[in-house]
C-alpha cells in the first residue's frame, strides 16, 4: 500500500496540486495553458506496474476533466 499511496502522491496529486494553485492566476489573465506530462502508460498497460499506470492514466483524464471544466473561462 505505501508504493501505491507514493507513486499517487507523485503522479497524479502532484498534478493536481500546481494547477489548484495556479488556476485562480490563469483564470485572471484570461490568456494561460495548462500543460502536463503524461506516458505512452496513460494510455497502454504494459502491466509493469498498476500505480504507474493507474496514476498517468488519472492525469490525462484529470487534465481532460480541467480542460472542459474551464474551457469556456478562457483556458
Amino acid at each position: 500500500m505505501d508504493i501505491w499511496d507514493s507513486i499517487l502522491r507523485v503522479n497524479l496529486t502532484g498534478t493536481f496540486v500546481p494547477i489548484k494553485l495556479t488556476l485562480p492566476h490563469l483564470l485572471s489573465t484570461a490568456n494561460g495553458a495548462i500543460v502536463t506530462v503524461g506516458s505512452m502508460s496513460s494510455l497502454v498497460a504494459a502491466g509493469e506496474s498498476c500505480a504507474y499506470e493507474a496514476s498517468k492514466g488519472g492525469v490525462a483524464q484529470f487534465t481532460k476533466a480541467v480542460a472542459v471544466e474551464y474551457a469556456e473561462r478562457g483556458l
